[in-house]
């Protein structure tokens, strides 16, 4: 694993979803397990930026894999409550693979 030392939240932000869009921009299906909460916010009003209305994004597949279930509510889970708020929703792709 590779240190990336950043002046701030937003530097860090922004180079985070640098890394990211490298990573997804490729000509096959990518696989991407994204998370929720505060620490990465910033990273996907970036990301959404760069992917808007850009169909060859449309082979990223997203997994939320640390779900936590509200206690006693019969409804989607925390994270991917948080996800469809920060990120998902913003896409605004014509097609969306989420699986959680």
């Amino acid at each position: 694993m590779k240190m990336i030392v950043t002046e701030d939240y937003e530097e860090m932000s922004l180079v985070a979803s640098h890394h990211v869009l490298g990573y997804i921009t490729v000509p096959r299906r990518v696989n991407l397990a994204v998370t929720a909460g505060s620490t990465p916010k910033r990273m996907y009003e970036h990301l959404t930026a760069a992917v808007k209305g850009k169909a060859f994004y449309d082979r990223v597949h997203y997994y939320n894999f640390d779900e936590i279930p509200f206690r006693g509510q019969s409804r989607e889970g925390v994270t991917i409550s948080n996800l469809r708020q920060l990120f998902l929703p913003r896409r605004r792709s014509k097609k969306r693979t989420f699986t959680s």
